[in-house]
Order: C-alpha cells, then structure tokens, then sequence
C-alpha cells in the first residue's frame, strides 16, 4: 500500500515521469473541498494521495470526500480504522 500511494504522490506532486527531475509545480492556496489538484496544501495532497492513491482499497472513509478542508490534526480521522495511523514510539 505505502508504494502504491507514495507512487501516487510523486507522480500527482513531483514527477509525471516518475524521475528525481520535477516538473510539476503546485501553487500552495488553502482552498475548499477535495478535488482538485492545483492550487493544493501540504494535509490535503496526503489525503488526496491516500484517497486516489490507494486503489480500490478502502483507506480513506468515502464520506471525507465532501469534507470543506482537511485539517493536518484531524487528518488521522479520516482514515478507516484498519489503515488508521498510531503512535509506534517515541524518538
């Protein structure tokens, strides 16, 4: 799952050749809603990359897609609860 979302991420965000080269270049703007791609912000291009990226697999809870915006701490509430991200330790 991790390689297809981050595939996802780099080809949405970075690359659409998949290269250490970047050629896309998204204009940082908080906007409402969740489509869209440009202009974008850091919480919601995860949450775009897990939701599009993820595949047929349900990771994101659909119902988010209508949210207005996604906050980065309540970004972790919009996972279902088996891809849900936790706490592992402390560094």
């Amino acid at each position: 799952m991790r390689e297809k979302v981050a595939n996802y991420a780099d080809y949405r965000f970075w690359s659409s050749t998949h290269s250490l080269t970047k050629n896309r270049h998204i204009n940082y703007q908080i906007i409402q809603g969740t489509s869209g791609f440009n202009p974008n912000y850091c919480s919601r291009m995860v949450w775009q990359s897990f939701y599009h990226g993820s595949g047929n697999k349900n990771v994101i809870q659909t119902s988010t897609a209508g949210l207005t915006y996604i906050f980065p701490g309540a970004l972790v509430n919009t996972f279902t609860s088996k891809y849900r991200p936790y706490k592992v330790g402390t560094y």
